[in-house]
C-alpha cells in the first residue's frame, strides 16, 4: 500500500491510500497513524480512492486511530470508496461510526465546519504542523 499524507489548514491530516490495505501494509500505516497522532493532530480525512482491498488488520488500525481522534474530541472522515468497500464498510457497521463524504474535498469541509460550530475542537497545533512540515518530506 501506498500512502500519500499532507496537511491542510494547519491541522487536517489528509492520507490517501493506495493499493490493499492488509497485513503487510499495516505497519507503513500504524507509522504514519503514530507520526501524526504523536505531533497531536486530531483531524483526519482517509481517502480510500485507489484501494482495492481492506482486510481485518486494516480495519483494526483504523479502529485505533478512531480511538485517539476520540479521545482528542477530534474528527474522522472517510471519503471517495468504491461501491464494494462502501459495501464492507457497512457490513461491518463502521459506517454508523464514522463520518462518511463522497470526495476529499467534501470531507475537509465537513471537518472545517464541525471545527467552526463545535468550539471545544478548535486546538489547532500550528506549532506541530510547521515542525511537521520541516521535517518529514511530504
Amino acid at each position: 500500500m501506498r500512502i500519500k499524507s499532507r496537511i491542510v489548514d494547519n491541522d487536517i491530516v489528509v492520507m490517501e491510500l493506495a493499493g490493499s490495505f492488509n497485513f503487510a501494509s499495516t505497519t507503513k500505516f500504524a507509522e504514519e497513524r503514530k507520526r501524526y497522532t504523536g505531533l497531536n493532530y486530531k483531524y483526519f480525512v482517509i481517502d480510500f480512492h485507489k484501494v482495492n482491498r481492506v482486510e481485518s488488520v486494516g480495519f483494526r488500525e483504523l479502529l485505533i486511530l478512531l480511538n485517539h481522534i476520540r479521545e482528542h474530541k477530534g474528527e474522522f472522515v472517510f471519503c471517495d470508496m468504491s461501491d464494494f468497500l462502501s459495501y464492507c464498510f457497512e457490513s461491518l457497521g463502521i459506517k454508523k461510526i464514522i463520518k462518511y463524504c463522497l470526495v476529499q474535498q467534501g470531507a475537509i469541509d465537513y471537518i472545517q465546519t464541525q471545527k467552526q460550530t463545535k468550539p471545544e475542537l478548535v486546538t489547532a497545533k500550528v506549532t506541530n504542523a510547521r515542525v511537521f512540515q520541516q521535517t518529514h518530506a511530504l
